[in-house]
């Protein structure tokens, strides 16, 4: 079937070039001006869009402008964001991070943490944030110095509670009893 279409087209054009080279262009020009607005036709309708497909086309390139315009504030917020979640512990991490995290921290500084609450979570959007409250009895250099390193830690740590007084079995010492709140993302990459 193929090979009869390919003759036949050969056939054709054979017979074209013999016409044009034995009369010139002559005999082509009444079918070529009828052709042409056609052709033009033909093109038109399949070739140049509808009107819907254009108005759509046009509202879609005027978002994409609208939008790049904006492009660097979002890609500046989204590296912030980035930044922020990197400082999140895994979520896979959740149930005994807190408690390694305040151990080593404690360990680090010499401090006996006198007593630790369980985790309390709770959910605020995609986030869950975990506390647990501490107390412990130190001096004030001690107990500043494990404070600051809690919450200069490079993962998000935050003391929420705070309560401080006066020991009144030894002098020099104070006890403390602070919650510390950590915050996990649920949707983190």
């Amino acid at each position: 079937m193929l090979e009869k279409i390919k003759n036949f087209i050969l056939e054709m054009k054979g017979d074209l070039t013999a016409i044009y080279f034995e009369k010139g262009y002559e005999p082509f020009k009444k079918p070529v001006l009828y052709a042409i607005p056609f052709l033009l036709v033909a093109y038109a309708l399949l070739y140049l869009p509808s009107v819907k497909r254009l108005e759509a086309k046009r509202y879609e390139y005027a978002k994409l402008k609208a939008s790049s315009e904006f492009y660097g504030r979002y890609s500046a917020a989204r590296s912030k964001v980035r930044e922020y979640e990197s400082k999140l512990p895994a979520l896979k991490d959740k149930d005994g991070w807190l408690d390694y995290i305040l151990g080593k921290s404690a360990k680090k500084c010499k401090i006996l943490i006198d007593s630790m609450s369980g985790q309390e979570e709770r959910e605020e959007g995609n986030l869950i944030m975990a506390s647990r409250a501490i107390s412990v009895k130190n001096d004030y250099f001690t107990v500043g110095k494990w404070i600051s390193d809690m919450e200069n830690s490079d993962v998000f740590l935050k003391i929420t509670d705070f309560n401080l007084k006066k020991d009144t079995s030894k002098m020099g010492r104070i006890k403390v009893e602070l919650t510390v709140t950590t915050v996990f993302s649920k949707y983190m990459p």
